[in-house]
């Protein structure tokens, strides 16, 4: 069996020129001193062109612009460069698209008092001219983003507005012209998100909308990259109480589309886009497949988690539900479905061997119950319970196979332990292992994998991520990530306590971390 394994290599060199410590291990790692509990770097994998990583300072230029910090490494982890984009203060990222030899970053204004209008920036690195260069724009206030995509010099940006309006933005990325269209005038209407065909240059909006005030329906919305509706893709969903999520589009050569993704459950009630806003409730049931042909729908096939036989890792964290979801039980009260209800995060899907492999991580909010002790007008304690977030506990990754029609060929699970975030972010990288599928995540100081070949577990391995000095001892990390890099080559990155006894007054330090692992 041709089974890989991740593995350190060579020696990362330290952010923005700072020395190392005496003792140095031959490893590829990045190590810079950071905050355990406030996630303040980014990092972006440009394949043969290197990494970016980059933060927000707290340093203003001469016209009160917030310096965000730039620092580019090569592939043998030498940093080349460390520049500074001048941008808006009070300004957050939201995420980046790669297009061609350029990557974009998306920011937004972080809602307050203060502003009369909101605003973006799109920040644009060319790989190859290794320049930055930026536009921004207003858009209403507390505009919510429900998209963003790029093909070619074009950025379309989805926002969700108030009253259930819509719009979206074509963006210009040289000179920043706006190009704005009004997605459904008079229905309330939600963007679930914005979706790229690169080779046809489609873009694809998903519209989940109310019209006549009745009952919620979905739409993809076809438009060209300049921004003109050319077709409006309407979704027959003879289930009502299942809400399909989190839409992928499976780029084809042919004029079929083809969607994946997940889907909800909401019973007792009439759907609304409240019930699309994240919360502590776990509604997410399973997965569907959406072929759409010539303008029209040939198949949609739903399937719940609950009848996946080979996922025993995400019992602990399910909720059941007992729930009318099918057509028969409509018109007969008495016929329930009973459903595990669970978080869905950062669902994927690739082609693998005429397969279609699709993928979800399972997580659940984790709160920790406190007392405070109170007293009365009379002096009489009086205690009060309350409960404080703790982060996001993820502890499953479901992985199943499909074939070309969209029927389950088999499915399969990998089992995270003991992984907490504070925010939602990826945490399962799937790593192409020629006839078989490994999933790899980081956690407790060590790179945690598993294959599989369909419903068949291979094997699973532990490895030890390496520090830089000799003693060191991780004692806690959080906020990990394994991301791919290029090749055969992977980033893994995050925060982490260290303990070293031999460097005295500096035995403890909290640093932010990236180590380059091959698998091989």
């Amino acid at each position: 069996m041709n089974k890989k394994n991740l593995i350190s290599i060579l020696l990362f060199s330290i952010l923005f020129g700072r020395g190392a410590m005496g003792q140095e291990l031959n490893v590829v790692r990045l190590e810079v001193p950071a905050n355990f509990e406030v996630e303040t770097f980014h990092v972006e994998t440009l394949d043969v062109f290197g990494a970016l990583v980059f933060y927000e300072s707290n340093e203003l230029n001469n016209e009160n612009e917030r310096k965000w910090y730039f620092a580019l490494f090569n592939k043998s982890m030498k940093q080349q460069w460390l520049k500074f984009v001048p941008l808006p203060d009070k300004i957050e990222y939201i995420q980046a698209k790669r297009a061609g030899n350029k990557i974009h970053f998306l920011f937004k204004n972080v809602d307050g008092p203060r502003f009369d209008n909101g605003f973006y920036e799109i920040v644009t690195y060319d790989l190859k001219a290794q320049n930055f260069s930026n536009i921004s724009g207003f858009i209403p206030l507390k505009a919510e983003i429900g998209g963003f995509e790029v093909i070619g010099n074009t950025a379309c940006l989805g926002l969700n507005l108030k009253k259930d309006e819509t719009d979206a933005l074509f963006i210009n990325l040289s000179n920043g012209d706006i190009f704005p269209v009004h997605i459904e005038q008079g229905n309330q209407n939600w963007i679930e998100n914005i979706l790229a065909d690169k080779r046809k240059k489609k873009l694809y909006i998903v519209l989940k909308t109310i019209k006549d005030k009745r009952y919620m329906t979905d739409e993809i919305i076809v438009f060209s990259k300049d921004g003109k509706q050319e077709n409006v893709l309407e979704i027959n969903n003879v289930e009502s109480l299942k809400i399909m999520r989190a839409f992928i589009l499976i780029p084809d050569k042919s004029e079929k589309l083809t969607f994946f993704g997940t889907y909800d459950i909401v019973t007792g009630r009439n759907i609304s886009f409240a019930d699309l806003i994240a919360n502590d409730d776990a509604k997410g049931a399973g997965m569907f497949y959406l072929q759409i042909a010539e303008g029209e729908q040939q198949s949609l096939k739903y399937y719940d988690f609950l009848g996946f036989e080979n996922i025993y890792g995400s019992l602990a964290g399910r909720e059941m539900d007992y729930s009318r979801n099918n057509v028969d039980a409509q018109d007969n009260p008495s016929k329930k479905n009973l459903s595990a209800l669970f978080h869905f995060y950062n669902p994927q899907v690739f082609l693998k061997n005429d397969q279609y492999i699709f993928s979800v991580e399972l997580y659940k909010p984790y709160y920790r119950n406190e007392t405070r002790m109170d007293y009365d007008y009379y002096g009489r304690p009086v205690p009060y319970n309350y409960s404080v977030f703790e982060g996001y506990s993820f502890y499953d990754l479901i992985v199943a196979g499909l074939n070309q029609e969209g029927e389950l060929i088999w499915n399969n699970d990998f089992p995270i332990k003991k992984l907490k975030k504070f925010s939602l972010s990826p945490t399962v990288a799937i790593l192409n292992d020629d006839n078989y599928i490994s999933m790899a995540y980081v956690n407790e100081g060590k790179i945690h994998s598993q294959t599989v070949e369909g419903p068949v577990d291979i094997g699973r391995e532990e490895s030890a991520i390496e520090t830089n000095l000799p003693k060191d001892r991780i004692s806690d990390d959080v906020n990990n990530f394994i991301t791919h890099w290029y090749g055969d080559y992977f980033l893994i990155y995050g925060y982490q306590k260290l303990k070293n006894r031999t460097l005295g007054d500096k035995s403890i330090r909290t640093v932010f971390y990236a180590n380059k692992v091959a698998y091989k």
